[in-house]
């Protein structure tokens, strides 16, 4: 019994090590990632490109007139109709700066955080199933890739929304693995499905290409976990997991739900964002 305990506290501590040396490298490439970011910000905003697309000029001022406001109430519904509110809500604590809104500096930073997280998640969610190499080789051609590199230093809302996306696969495919067994690296599998859901809504809330992505994903997860399930004698894990899916499921379905009801509020027309008199 004790020789069975020395062996299994070793391979804990093997397996702790491990997980630390993982998140040292990660940590050193999101430091390279970050360097990237910056210089191609530098580069743009030298040669005054950061503001060519007339939708980023939009974007910042939708955020800015948030803050430009002389009622706080008002405020909140500053945000239009049309376009979905998580990139503007993320430019708010940098978009009040007349400096950084000018110069559209304000809108860079998001999506410089999300470009650096997007390449991130790639990289997790591709070693997870073939070598450490070849998730830095994903990881690195997704950063290098130049549309990216330009839109990254800009306020679009693509590098935000393929963020989203690429994270939502990598909680996904996590998800997927952990469910044949206990969880591995110490985290269970439901906190992936959450992961999953944070991931979706946040990509709902950015691009309306996120809900139908949440829609396809959450009937995948609903058939796999209905499988699951069947076959899964342990009632306690079930009823933790039937938790965790009805809060993915909510999480997929409140972002939409909000902002028809949001639209209803500001023009009287739930649909307002696809027909009203701004939309496409």
């Amino acid at each position: 019994m004790k020789k069975t305990s020395t062996a299994s506290s070793r391979t804990e501590r093997i397996a702790l090590e491990q997980r630390h040396a993982q998140q040292r490298r990660e940590v050193r490439f999101t430091f390279l990632l970050g360097l990237v970011s910056i210089g191609a910000l530098l580069w743009y905003y030298a040669h005054q490109q950061v503001l060519l697309y007339g939708d980023a000029v939009a974007h910042i001022n939708i955020a800015r007139r948030v803050v430009d406001n002389r009622s706080l109430l008002s405020s909140f519904f500053q945000l239009g109709t049309v376009w979905l509110p998580l990139p503007h809500i993320l430019m708010l604590p940098f978009v009040w700066n007349k400096l950084l809104w000018t110069s559209g500096v304000a809108g860079s930073i998001p999506t410089m955080v999300a470009y650096v997280l997007g390449a991130l998640g790639l990289y997790r969610l591709v070693s997870a199933r073939a070598p450490q190499a070849t998730g830095y080789l994903a990881a690195t051609i997704y950063a290098l890739n130049p549309n990216l590199l330009y839109m990254q230093t800009t306020a679009m809302n693509e590098p935000l929304y393929l963020a989203c996306f690429i994270w939502a696969i990598a909680y996904f495919d996590e998800w997927l693995r952990r469910l044949g067994g206990d969880a591995l690296g110490g985290r269970p599998a439901e906190r992936a499905l959450e992961g999953c859901g944070i991931a979706l809504a946040a990509g709902a809330a950015t691009r309306y290409d996120g809900w139908f992505f949440g829609a396809m994903l959450g009937v995948i997860v609903l058939i796999v976990f209905v499988r699951w399930w069947r076959r899964t004698p342990d009632s306690t894990r079930c009823r933790t997991m039937t938790k965790s899916l009805i809060e993915f499921m909510l999480l997929n379905v409140l972002v939409p739900v909000f902002w028809l009801a949001y639209n209803h509020r500001v023009s009287g027309r739930a649909m307002d964002w696809a027909n009203g008199d701004c939309s496409a």
